[in-house]
């Protein structure tokens, strides 16, 4: 790409359409750039439409989808060590659990609940990289269950954490399991201004039977891809990828078509 392609530290503020579907697209950003283009592409998650204005606004079907998703709430904790120690034991670092609680009236897990098992974390995965030394399980800690751990003072968060590990692998000195060498704590999606969470957007009751059809619709010269338009792997790096050529072809097909002369019936 040209340098100078890609720009930083530069939200869009609004969306202007001049001259109808043959006319352009002017895009300003927050920090007072302005771009003109045939054709537009927008790619964040359809809640965050209501953060842009769009001239003329967006209606129908379109608005509808945008006023009625949002984003849930996704953290992950990674807990580092210095060996695999689940793999030394013959298991696998792949844990699920529906028993998500979180222990909001003291400074230490609920040891009757923590030995069944229960504590914030819904999923774990192992992601070590053993060619580089790195030996990790990821934790994932979502939904309400989510909200209410992350309001905990950060000491007790990681307690929660470390106690649930321990009462799923039971087997295991708990020793070792409360000894990771480091502890990384990731985004907190929800908190943050241009994701304000994830994975993906989720709609209520009726809403994708009825106005679902215009994930993917073009409004006018704009159009959006996204994971969560994706019709495989959405909320996933694959799903991203593959609406985004989804949305490349559609505006080459667009522009193609606009440039062919209509025939004389």
């Amino acid at each position: 790409m040209t340098p100078g392609s890609i720009l930083l530290s530069s939200p869009v503020a609004s969306v202007r359409q001049i001259g109808g579907t043959r006319g352009e697209v002017v895009v300003t950003t927050r920090n007072n750039l302005t771009f003109r283009a045939k054709k537009t592409i927008i790619s964040v998650p359809t809640p965050l439409y209501r953060d842009i204005t769009f001239n003329p606004p967006l209606s129908g079907a379109k608005l509808e989808l945008s006023n009625n998703t949002r984003l849930g709430y996704f953290s992950k904790v990674i807990l580092v060590y210095a060996k695999p120690w689940w793999k030394e034991a013959g298991l696998a670092g792949l844990a699920h659990s529906l028993n998500t609680t979180v222990n909001l009236g003291g400074s230490e897990p609920d040891t009757a609940a923590a030995s069944n098992g229960a504590g914030p974390i819904t999923l774990i995965r192992d992601t070590s990289h053993p060619e580089d030394g790195v030996y990790a399980l990821t934790c994932f800690v979502v939904a309400n269950t989510g909200r209410a751990w992350s309001q905990l003072p950060a000491a007790q968060r990681r307690s929660e954490i470390l106690s649930q590990v321990a009462s799923i692998y039971k087997d295991i000195d708990r020793d070792v399991v409360y000894s990771p060498v480091e502890i990384f704590e990731q985004q907190e999606w929800s908190k943050e201004e241009w994701s304000k969470g994830c994975p993906c957007p989720v709609a209520g009751p009726g809403v994708l039977s009825t106005v679902g059809h215009a994930i993917r619709e073009p409004f006018g010269n704009v159009h959006f891809v996204g994971t969560e338009t994706s019709v495989v792997w959405k909320g996933y790096m694959e799903g991203a990828v593959r609406s985004g050529e989804r949305g490349a072809t559609e505006v080459v097909e667009a522009l193609r078509k606009a440039a062919t002369p209509t025939a004389n019936l």
